[in-house]
């Protein structure tokens, strides 16, 4: 589990963070939905690094994971970013597919809930 986030963290992490928005995504060029799903598996593999006493991939998975949380919640769409839409009280809390994608999808929102969700357990803030 911790080789595979590992490797995660090494070829996917957006790294060139050219634009604020993409800072935490977890993609090798358009940071998206995927960070979500990557975030769930992330904080499950902090969680086994704590128990395993494996304090160097904790930390490291520990800054990825609030790094991540923040892309996520950039993600979501709130009163004041949902404005555009024909209904907006229907799409404010869900989150978009990327930055530069607005699609709007249940799961996109299940998988980013899910993530921080695991954030909130494993006391990430």
């Amino acid at each position: 589990v911790m080789e595979m986030n590992d490797w995660l963290l090494r070829t996917r992490a957006a790294g060139k963070d050219f634009f604020p928005d993409e800072k935490g995504g977890i993609s090798p060029d358009n940071p998206g939905n995927t960070t979500y799903v990557r975030l769930e598996g992330l904080n499950d593999a902090y969680r086994l690094a704590l128990v395993t006493g494996n304090k160097e991939r904790a930390v490291k998975y520990y800054e990825a994971i609030r790094k991540g949380t923040r892309f996520i919640l950039q993600s979501q769409f709130t009163f004041d970013n949902a404005f555009y839409f024909e209904n907006p009280g229907k799409a404010t809390g869900g989150f978009k597919s990327s930055p530069v994608d607005n699609e709007l999808r249940i799961d996109y929102t299940q998988h980013a809930i899910s993530a921080l969700m695991k954030a909130y357990r494993n006391q990430i803030f």
